[in-house]
């Protein structure tokens, strides 16, 4: 396995010195300001100190920094409008909020949206502040009611639960008398290797270690079983494109989720894997079986971490189950590493779970305005649709017929 696997910080460039700050010197409102950047040229222009405040708020994972968000919007930012709020320290950029401006529907209102820079690609969402964070939220907080006149909805999607971009905003937004709710989202799967391959198997079921072993043995069978890593250089294109043809093997193809059946979805991974091969965190990782790829995971490793984006396999080898050998072998190369965790993102699955047993939770923050549509959009997303959902389940659930249209019934009543 390629030696660049594992990960190494990638250090962004101040175009300026960072002002420090010590707990005394906390800033006053004097101090602090908020440039707006709404055209793609300064939002290009950002790129060094982007990547630099993304190491000092000491985020553990890649989808803040700048090649992520470039390769997103220039795929996805059709028919949305840049606002990304940069606070200043006088004059030294020390947080940013990548936001946009939409328009949508919701429950056939229409309303003009401040959301974050997401779709169904993103894994996780945050602000980027390090330095002075009670400060920086209040003034972002500020900012957004300064310009409350051009959005109905603040929407910011996946953010960690318990993270302070979540915890600031709900505060201040009610403290605000605005209408807050948090949608729940992905609870997303991961392994925490920082104890080593014997301490991780040991968690495993003895069924699941079993299957595991013999599925890599019956592929040796066939021939030589490796891991191919490709990270850098002339290779990239080429080997994408092998694990974009193993992507849409099969279903995906069908059901037009491989990334291949959308123009825009295809240019955002082809993008993302240039610029991220140049900061050093793209991992495209092949499982070989005599010289021929069979299995397909596309990946970011940052801050000894490892996320995988995409994955695939030969439906010709199905029944060795080729993508549960490659997590397999992954894994215990990550181990030997020294890499301390592995991110499946995405939904908790039944097959994610056999590997991991912990998961990260996400959420979705609104905030609406005390307006008629706001409190009707609210009381139908956070009180009515939840009472329906549940009652939902107990109709189908257990107990009879009238029973369970009984309990039905008293659940959607409670949303009134």
């Amino acid at each position: 396995m390629d030696d660049r696997f594992l990960a190494t910080p990638v250090l962004g460039l101040s175009m300026m010195p960072a002002t420090a700050v010590s707990a005394e010197e906390s800033p006053t409102a004097a101090d602090l300001s908020i440039e707006t950047i709404s055209d793609d040229r300064a939002f290009l222009g950002l790129e060094p100190v982007w990547n630099r405040l993304v190491e000092e708020a000491e985020m553990d994972h890649p989808f803040a920094r700048h090649e992520w968000m470039r390769a997103w919007w220039e795929s996805f930012g059709a028919g949305n409008k840049l606002h990304i709020l940069v606070v200043k320290l006088n004059a030294d950029p020390i947080a940013i909020a990548p936001l946009m401006l939409s328009r949508g529907q919701i429950y056939g209102w229409k309303i003009r949206r401040l959301q974050s820079m997401h779709n169904d690609h993103s894994p996780r969402f945050d602000f980027i502040v390090g330095r002075c964070p009670e400060r920086v939220y209040r003034e972002i907080w500020n900012h957004l009611l300064n310009q409350r006149r051009s959005w109905d909805v603040l929407e910011i999607a996946q953010l960690r639960v318990g993270c302070r971009t979540l915890e600031e905003l709900e505060r201040l937004a009610v403290a605000g008398g605005f209408l807050v709710g948090t949608w729940p989202s992905d609870q997303s799967p991961y392994i925490d290797l920082a104890a080593g391959w014997d301490e991780y198997l040991a968690q495993l079921s003895s069924q699941h270690k079993k299957k595991s072993r013999q599925r890599v043995r019956q592929l040796g069978q066939l021939g030589r079983v490796e891991l191919e890593v490709i990270s850098s250089g002339a290779r990239i294109e080429e080997a994408l494109q092998d694990g974009l043809r193993l992507e849409a093997a099969g279903w995906k193809t069908e059901s037009g989720t491989a990334i291949q059946c959308s123009p825009e979805v295809l240019k955002f991974y082809t993008e993302l894997a240039g610029a991220s091969a140049r900061a050093g965190t793209l991992r495209l990782i092949f499982l070989n079986v005599a010289g021929a790829r069979i299995a397909f995971a596309y990946a970011l490793c940052y801050k000894n971490k490892l996320f995988v984006l995409k994955a695939g396999y030969d439906p010709q080898y199905a029944t060795y189950s080729p993508y549960n050998v490659l997590c397999y072998l992954v894994f215990q190369d990550a181990c030997e590493r020294g890499l301390t965790e592995y991110e499946f993102l995405g939904a908790n699955e039944g097959w994610k779970l056999r590997w991991a047993k912990a998961t990260k939770s996400h959420c979705w923050l609104y905030v609406l305005q005390d307006t008629t549509p706001g409190r009707l959009i609210y009381w139908g997303k956070f009180r009515l649709t939840p009472k329906l959902k549940q009652g939902w389940r107990a109709l189908s659930g257990d107990g009879s017929p009238g029973h369970r249209i009984g309990a039905a019934a008293k659940a959607i009543l409670l949303s009134s």
